[in-house]
């Protein structure tokens, strides 16, 4: 049994909470059935398309989608992961942030321009999270975020000329030297903090497998700096031949990398002690 049914298993027991996620702005875990060709992230709700509004938040919905849902999510070490993964068979259109919220959205001061705005305040900066799994490892294959509808000035995250990397507008690419291997999971976490005019205080910055369980992500592996940007609102899977899953954005490094909390371990332990003495007696 592994951790992910461990904590299935003994979630359904006890009803056990996964902490750390507090100011989690939006994520998608794709679950939906193995082989679906065209996911509807909220079943028709939202006017089609959209996720339901969690948090007094936000979500996603989604233009256009070339890919297939796999049987079975992606994992890595602690991180809390659920539902299936996305294979990228094709360039895809963009994965929208759900917008007009309307009053009482706590995520007001990261948008830019008010409660229908896209997100990306000058001064800010936002977190984000996904688990890739390359079956091709040359060339590239990249997540892009989406701005005000265009590529302009927009980040795009993932293999870039056979490495981990990340690059900003005008094709600057910041290499972390770190080579994508076939077939091995890899968790990339990345910030923005945004300064539109491209100035000093404009950095996108790329960990590459960081420690899920520490308190900050440490040095980044890949930076690039001073370079314009514009306010984001969704993303688009380029290229192909690669597996995402637990695409997160949210206020800080931990909210885009969850981990069970302490006491959750230890009552997954208890309960997987239960359900494994059970299985013997029966």
């Amino acid at each position: 049994m592994n951790m992910r049914s461990l904590f299935c298993v003994t979630a359904s027991v006890v009803g056990m909470s996964v902490g750390a996620q507090a100011d989690l702005i939006g994520e998608i875990n794709f679950d939906a059935p193995a082989g679906t060709t065209t996911i509807d992230l909220d079943g028709g709700l939202n006017g089609g398309n959209g996720l339901p509004v969690g948090q007094g938040g936000t979500g996603f919905r989604n233009d256009v989608a070339t890919g297939t849902v796999t049987n079975g999510g992606l994992e890595f070490g602690d991180l809390v992961t659920t539902g299936n993964a996305w294979n990228v068979t094709g360039q895809s259109g963009q994965w929208q942030v759900y917008r007009g919220l309307g009053v009482g959205d706590p995520f007001l001061s990261l948008r830019n321009g008010g409660a229908s705005a896209p997100f990306g305040a000058e001064g800010e900066t936002i977190w984000f999270s996904a688990l890739f799994n390359v079956s091709d490892d040359s060339g590239n294959r990249r997540i892009q975020q989406v701005v005000d509808g265009s590529n302009t000035n927009s980040l795009q995250i993932g293999v870039i000329n056979g490495n981990w990397g990340i690059q900003g507008a005008n094709s600057v690419i910041g290499d972390s030297g770190i080579d994508a291997v076939a077939g091995e999971t890899t968790l990339l976490v990345w910030s923005q903090t945004y300064d539109f005019d491209g100035g000093p205080g404009s950095i996108a910055e790329l960990w590459v497998n960081p420690d899920v369980n520490a308190l900050t992500p440490g040095t980044a592996d890949a930076v690039v700096n001073g370079q314009p940007v514009n306010p984001w609102q969704g993303f688009r899977f380029r290229d192909n031949s690669y597996t995402i899953d637990e695409l997160r954005f949210g206020e800080t490094f931990a909210d885009v990398t969850p981990v069970p909390e302490p006491g959750t371990l230890a009552l997954a332990g208890l309960g997987g002690l239960m359900f494994l003495r059970r299985q013997r007696s029966a």
